[in-house]
């Protein structure tokens, strides 16, 4: 008889430890990214909306004179308001601007004039939350 052991070529469990470890690493590092890359997408949507917006109510107030008939308060303005307006008027092709993450076209843009008076208004500031620093604004003014 001989006394020949047959060799079980196999994994052992501290490979198969070192290769989960491995995957889990590398799946959780490309779940960030891809969640930062979501919010600077978002991000950017968000600072491209107002940029048109602004092209628009810049546009407007070469035609009227100011925003005053926009803007309509020196408070925060209701964005959809403005929209509407400047679709109405002809300033935008749509008023499907709407916020990339929330679902129900509710903006958290905000307009408001910085002139007085009021009804004359020459600078108008839009603001919009980022996702990348809710502690501040980002902030677009008119010429």
């Amino acid at each position: 008889m001989s006394n020949k052991i047959k060799k079980i070529r196999a994994f052992t469990l501290i490979e198969i430890l070192v290769v989960a470890t491995i995957i889990a690493v590398l799946v959780t590092v490309t779940a960030v990214s891809f969640s930062n890359a979501q919010k600077n997408s978002r991000n950017a949507k968000r600072k491209t909306d107002l940029e048109t917006v602004r092209q628009a109510l810049v546009l407007y107030r070469q035609d009227k004179g100011s925003y005053g008939n926009v803007t309509g308060s020196s408070t925060a303005g209701n964005f959809t308001n403005i929209l509407d307006r400047l679709v109405l008027d002809g300033y935008l092709t749509s008023t499907d601007i709407a916020d990339p993450k929330t679902s129900d076209l509710t903006y958290v843009y905000k307009a408001r004039c910085t002139s007085t008076p009021v009804a004359n208004c020459n600078k108008v500031e839009l603001t919009a939350k980022l996702e990348t620093d809710p502690s501040s604004n980002y902030v677009i003014l008119t010429p």
